[in-house]
């Protein structure tokens, strides 16, 4: 409420102040035009002037009078226009003062009924409670996870990767990464579309440009200086242009299963 009432105060006062000043100016500006167009009727229209039409000294005659009037009326005029402009202006000032008064009450409510609560805890003794950082939630498993089921169901990449290979010849071990290669090929295929980072060549010389995404391109060897860098592309990358995976439901967040086991029931 004091608050309030300061800026009515504060808001009249400002008003009155400038429109004052601003009223002055005009009247010391219009009263020096009036007089210096006086200084300039007066002597067109003195008796001794005889070469002036009679119609024409009629005419100054009046304006002089005008003139005279103007100057009379000048200060009431302005003096009442400016103190209407400062009327409405300080009410206007005064409504939207009051309006974000109010609102900055409001929004500081919570925190202003909370400060005097905490000073009486730590004046009783007691400890005052801590706001608990909110911890970021633990990541999903599931792409992972559904990554490796695909590969698994269509190439048996895990069971190729969990197999003692020091128990089979060299044959035995290319056979089979055959179809492991183009079951696991299939199943990327099918959630995922791969495209090289670099389109030339491996073993021929690129070169590299200032401004390079070092995420994506890795400098390797005898690396000193600035871009641009000439060297043997020896791997072209990879990046997935398309990633699709099914949207989990609530109960699969939790499921680590890859592959489930088979039981044959005999009958």
């Amino acid at each position: 409420m004091k608050a309030r009432r300061a800026w009515t105060l504060q808001s009249l006062l400002s008003c009155v102040i400038w429109n004052g000043i601003l009223v002055a100016v005009l009247y010391f500006v219009a009263y020096r035009v009036i007089q210096g167009l006086d200084a300039w009727v007066t002597p067109l229209i003195q008796p001794e002037v005889q070469n002036l039409p009679e119609d024409i000294r009629g005419s100054l005659a009046s304006f002089k009078q005008f003139l005279g009037e103007s100057r009379t009326y000048l200060l009431p005029v302005l003096a009442g226009t400016g103190g209407t402009i400062t009327l409405v202006l300080w009410l206007f000032l005064a409504l939207q003062g009051r309006a974000l008064l109010r609102r900055a009450e409001l929004e500081g409510a919570p925190a202003v009924k909370a400060e005097p609560q905490a000073r009486k805890r730590r004046a009783a003794g007691d400890e005052v409670e801590k706001p608990i950082a909110a911890t970021p939630p633990e990541p999903s498993v599931q792409p992972a996870v559904q990554v490796l089921t695909a590969l698994q169901q269509e190439g048996r990449f895990i069971d190729f990767l969990q197999e003692d290979l020091k128990l089979y010849d060299d044959a035995q071990i290319g056979a089979a990464v055959r179809s492991i290669h183009e079951g696991c090929r299939k199943a990327l295929g099918e959630v995922l579309e791969l495209k090289p980072i670099m389109e030339e060549g491996e073993g021929s010389a690129v070169t590299i440009k200032p401004g390079f995404d070092a995420r994506a391109i890795r400098l390797t060897g005898n690396v000193s200086g600035d871009p641009p860098f000439t060297g043997i592309l020896r791997h072209r990358g990879w990046k997935a242009e398309r990633l699709e995976l099914p949207r989990p439901v609530a109960d699969q967040e939790k499921n680590r299963v890859i592959a489930p086991a088979e039981v044959e029931i005999e009958g």
